[in-house]
Order: C-alpha cells, then structure tokens, then sequence
C-alpha cells in the first residue's frame, strides 16, 4: 500500500488552487478471500469527490476485486455489495459525490482469487471546493479581479 497523498495542486495566500489529487495503491495478495479482504485507507479533504482515475495492469483476468467505501456506504461500484475487476483498464470513473464532512477517510477493500499471482490496483481520487465547482463563484472571482486590476471601488458599479 502506498499512499501519496495530495498531487497537483498547489497554495495561494492560503488558499487552495488547482484540483487536488490523492494517490493510493492496494496490493491483494494471492488467495484472498472475500471473507477476508485486505484494506487500505486514504484521508482526503474537499467538498466534492469528482471521481477517480483507476488503473489495473495486465494480468489480473478479473481474479483480483476492489471496492472504495466510506464508512458503511460503497461509492464504487454503485450496487451494494458489489465488486470491480477487469484486466488492462485504464480510465476516469466519474462519481461526483457531495462529501459529508470536508476532510474524510476512504477505505480500499480488494480480494484476490488467482492462486498465483498478487494484484496491485492504482487510484487517484480527484476532488474540488464547491467554490471551484460551481461556474458563478468562478465569474464572481474573475469580476473581482478585474476590479483590482481596473481600480473600480464597489459603490462605482
């Protein structure tokens, strides 16, 4: 398991820029069992989960499985109980999920059926601050800029 945290993002007057990023990995050893899955956790702070980019190498034949929980509640795949697999998948899930709370911990679950080979999954959940979500607060702030950058005062509009 590795966990990188945030990734492409970066501060501005202590304020946050940019879409962060959050890296994590699970390696399912052989002969998991779904009874047993492993797990790894990962802390990630914003207002909206947007999605996550996955990648599962070549090799895994759809033996290995993961999921992505917070809490008791699956956010991937969507149908409870529930698990993805694949082989060679390398692409964005979308999920654009409200978060309950700022800054919350994702659990990764995966088990493994293939008898010979440990699995690794890659994931990076991207998130965003409702501000940066929603396009009005984004005019708003381009409008306040051209303002400073003008010299207009707020009672000349």
């Amino acid at each position: 398991m590795m966990n990188y945290g945030r990734l492409g993002c970066r501060w501005t007057n202590q304020r946050f820029v940019g879409m962060p990023d959050y890296f994590v990995t699970l390696t399912i050893p052989k002969n998991t069992p779904i009874s047993s899955p492993v797990s790894t956790q990962i802390e990630i702070e914003g207002d909206i989960l947007v999605g996550f980019f996955r990648l599962i190498p070549p090799g895994w034949a759809g033996l290995a499985h993961y999921r992505i929980l917070h809490g008791i509640y699956q956010l991937h795949p969507a149908n409870r109980q529930a698990w993805d697999t694949g082989d060679n998948i390398r692409d964005f899930v979308p999920l654009n999920w409200k978060m309950p709370e700022h800054k919350l911990t994702l659990t990764i679950e995966g088990y493994n059926e293939d008898i010979s080979y440990d699995h690794t999954v890659y994931l990076w959940f991207r998130t965003e601050e409702v501000e940066y979500a929603r396009p009005t607060t984004l005019l708003k702030e381009i409008l306040t800029l051209l303002k400073e950058i003008f010299g207009v005062e707020r009672d000349e509009l």
